[in-house]
Parts: structure tokens; sequence; C-alpha cells
């Protein structure tokens, strides 16, 4: 399962300090250098749409440019390399998989040149990590496991890179902090030395790659998800297992860290130093345990799967404590505010759990369940559904929720289906309910296509609720034709049916303009 990578702090940006321009007759490195921030300014106060992609869009040619004017310039380079993953990974609207591709080789190669310019450049070296398993997700998705391979494996061997120089630079950090503290209480007036023998790459260090707990925070947990992604691919069982033990050692640094921090901060109360100016020291700001939360819920559930998909092993306890981490989550975001970021974490945090439920439910049932209305992968169909409902209360335009409500819709009805003796009992009335609910769902989305476009696996799936009405025959043939003419293909519809298992109906199958339309797939 994978899940939504959230980039979180990622992307800070490098920007050019005081450097001001003359008046030129054209523009000088300094100046495109300032425009393309400003560009990208605008693009993160938009957020979404296409305005705020076109705004990336813009600063990534003007990054582009100064690199032209000065090529040894890191900063433009890295800001360069930044921007381009900041499209190759930009949603609403997304790119087409092949530009997703394109712009992800295009990161990895900015970011590389960038770190031959300053090769302890931790974010550069973090962004390279992110980009790399971005890359890995998509091999899974669209090529294979062995394509996937070869990124995987570099982006775990890099995160432990960068841990090792971030955590030695945040120790070195709260020691300086430390014996600045105790130079104020010497009765004798100090002068530091510090400026004076700090060269230029620990001036990078400090006053740019700013390490906080939560810095550490993160790239232990994306690194747990770069090794539970590479012991999914993993042929060998012990080789598999020795992955994912490691990539739950990277959470349980990250909670020993949690617990260091928090200890410390108590310990600084107690001697009444809260009003200690601290530069260095982030024991006050809040750390970030929802990651670490949502990390285990990831591993847990993906591991539950893996061991079933690959041994016959069926563990409820996978799952069941990926839903306790998950929920953890889900509570301590708030249900107002005044932030939109705020919901739409909430959102994302209610689509993971649905998320897990389906494969719970998924799994119970591939493992032999006997399936009643009341069984209890049902029941987990139904909270998951309750789940993406919520989340579209946080964020009513969004076409990714919107379509999971519709796919969950076909999910039930199908389970309907397989109840259903004939056409006329409750089972199969229900099932036409539920899949004009989908339907109805479904052209919420459609509406919404020219700011976030749906993928033509929408369309097959609109056209299979159709077809289980007689009057709809017309606009299922029409739902088709659109699917055949955005690219779809028989390998498409069966990989579909891994994602919601639910098919056309049977009485369609072998009319003329169905044949034809099969045909066209091929």
């Amino acid at each position: 399962m994978n899940r939504y990578r959230n980039n979180r702090n990622n992307d800070r940006k490098k920007k050019l300090g005081n450097k001001k321009s003359d008046a030129y007759i054209r523009m000088t490195f300094s100046e495109l250098m300032e425009e393309a921030i400003e560009q990208e300014e605008k693009g993160e106060r938009y957020g979404d749409g296409k305005k705020a992609r076109n705004f990336y869009e813009n600063a990534c040619n003007l990054y582009e440019k100064a690199h032209n004017k000065e090529k040894q310039d890191f900063t433009c380079l890295y800001n360069w390399a930044r921007v381009t993953y900041i499209l190759a990974t930009f949603s609403k609207p997304a790119y087409s998989t092949q530009k997703i591709i394109n712009l992800l080789q295009l990161a990895i190669e900015r970011f590389r040149s960038a770190l031959n310019l300053n090769p302890k450049a931790l974010d550069a070296m973090f962004n390279l990590k992110q980009a790399l398993s971005s890359f890995g997700e998509i091999c899974l998705d669209e090529v294979s496991e062995q394509a996937a391979l070869p990124f995987f494996k570099e982006a775990c061997d890099l995160g432990d890179q960068v841990f090792k120089l971030q955590e030695e630079t945040y120790r070195n950090a709260q020691q300086n902090h430390h014996d600045e503290l105790e130079h104020e209480h010497d009765d004798e007036p100090t002068t530091s030395n510090t400026t004076n023998t700090t060269n230029d790459e620990d001036i990078y260090i400090e006053e740019v790659d700013t390490i906080t707990i939560n810095s550490l925070i993160e790239t232990l947990t994306t690194n747990a998800e770069d090794l539970n992604n590479l012991s999914t691919i993993i042929e060998d069982n012990a080789e598999s297992e020795k992955l994912y033990n490691e990539a739950l050692e990277k959470l349980k640094r990250a909670e020993e860290l949690v617990k260091e921090a928090e200890q410390k901060s108590k310990s600084k109360k107690e001697n009444n130093n809260e009003n200690d100016n601290n530069n260095n020291d982030d024991d006050d700001d809040e750390i970030d345990l929802n990651s670490i939360d949502s990390t285990y819920a990831t591993i847990l559930s993906s591991r539950g799967e893996h061991l079933f998909n690959t041994l016959g092993i069926f563990d409820a306890m996978f799952f069941e404590s990926a839903l306790d981490h998950q929920n953890k989550v889900i509570q301590r975001i708030p249900e107002s505010s005044n932030s939109q970021v705020v919901y739409q974490q909430k959102a994302q945090e209610l689509c993971n759990k649905a998320d897990i439920l389906c494969s719970f439910a998924e799994t119970l049932m591939n493992n032999g369940e006997s399936i009643d209305e009341h069984s209890p992968s049902q029941e987990m169909y139904r909270e998951a559904l309750a789940a993406y409902e919520k989340a579209l209360t946080f964020e009513d335009s969004n076409n990714s929720i919107i379509c999971k409500i519709g796919d969950m819709k076909l999910t039930l009805a199908h389970n309907y289906l397989l109840l259903s003796e004939n056409k006329e009992d409750d089972a199969y009335q229900s099932m036409l309910q539920l899949i004009r609910q989908g339907l109805d769902i479904y052209k919420v989305a459609l509406k919404n296509n020219v700011e976030q476009p749906v993928e033509p696996e929408i369309y097959l799936r609109i056209a299979k609720g159709l077809s289980y009405y007689d009057d709809l025959t017309k606009q299922c043939q029409g739902m088709l034709q659109k699917f055949v003419q955005m690219g779809g293909s028989l390998e498409m519809m069966e990989d579909d049916r891994q994602f919601v298992n639910f098919d056309f109906c049977d009485d369609i199958k072998n009319k003329s303009w169905f044949i034809q339309g099969m045909k066209q797939l091929e």
C-alpha cells in the first residue's frame, strides 16, 4: 500500500541574503534569483491548483536561466533542483505519469550536481533521498519491483548518512549552547571566538541547515518508510524480515529522541531556565509525534499485507496495531482551526485510516472470511467509507477523496452482489442503491475535472456502474468510449480490479457494442 508521502519540511529555500542589483538593461543573475524566489513564494501562497503550479513552473524556468549565468552557484542549483522536485510531486493537478518520471529524473540529476558543489549540504542530501524514494515508488506502480530496487537501496543508504551528519550537527549545536550559558555565568566578561574560527562550510550548516529535533525525526521516519518499501520487494524472506526490523528500529530511535527532548525540557523548567534566550535549541518547539505514529501505521499495515501475499500468513495484529497508531494521529489534529493546512492534514490522516481499513478488510476476505452483510470485512468497509466522507468535510473539493468515496460505494455494491440470489431480492436492490450513490459522487469529481483531472479508470468505473441499469446503456457506452479515448487498455482494466473489485454486468458483456469496445482496447 503506497500512501501519500508527506514531504513536510523538506522544501526549505536557500535565499540570496542581501544581494541586490542595480538597474540593468538585461536581467542579471541576482535579479533572476529574486524573481524566481518571488514566483515560488506566490506558488506557496496559492498552495493548490493550476495557478500555484504555474508559479512554480515560472520559478523553475527562472532558476534555470540564473544557473546558466552562474553555473557554480550552489544556492541557485539547489533551488532549481528543489522546485523541480516540487513540480514532480505536485498533486492538484498532477502531471501525466511520464511527465512526473521526467521531472523526478531531472530533480535527481540536479540535486546530485548541487551536492558536487557542496557535498555537506544536508537539505540537498535529504531532498535527493526523497526524490530517489519517490522515483522508486513510481517504478513500483508503473514499471517493476526490480526497477525500483536500486532507488530504494540508494535512498536507504543516503538516509543513514544524512541522519549521522544531522545528529552530529545537532549535538554540536547543543554543546555550543551549553558552553555559552556557562560563559554567561562567569564573573569575567567573555568574548566568543567561534565566529572567527568557523569556515564557510560550518557557516552553511549552522545558518542554513539548522537541525532541530523534528529534522531528526523526519529523517528517521522517511528512512523507515524507505526500508519498509525495500523489504516488500526483496525476494529473500530473511532479508525482508531484517529490513522490516531495521525500519522499526528507526522509529524506536525517533521515540528515544522524543523522550530525550521531553526530559531535557522538564529539567530546564525545574531549574527555572524557562526564560533563557536559546537560539539553537528547539525544546519549546512542538515535537512532531504524528509523523512517528503515522509511519508506524504505514509500516505495520504494509507488513500485514506483505506476509499474507507472499507467505500466506494472516496476522490481524499488524492491522490492529496500525489502526491504533493512526487513531492517535487523528486525535491529535483538532477538528476546527483557522489554518487550511490543519484541515488538509486531518483529511489526509482520515484517508490513511480508511486505506488501512480497506487493506484489512480485503485481507480478511482473501483469507476465506464468509461474507454476509455484517461480517467484519463489511463493517470495516463501511467504517472506511465513513472516514473518507468525514475527510471530505475538511477538503470538500478534493477530487482524490471524492473518487475514493465513489470507489467504496462500488466495493460495497459488489459485496451485496455476492449475497444476491436474484434481481428482486433485498441484496440486489441494496447493490443498485449503492451504485447509484457511487455514480452521483463520481459526477461531482467530473465537475472538478478542469482543476483536478481524473484518471481514465474513473470513466471505466462509471461505465461499470451504469451497465447495471437497462435505461442507461447509452451513457454506459459513452463512458467506456471515453476510457478508450483517454488511453485505456485491457491491461488497465485488469489492474483496476485490484483497486476496485467491481465488474460490468454480465448481461451487457454479450452486446455487440461492448465486444467492439473491448476490441478497441486490445
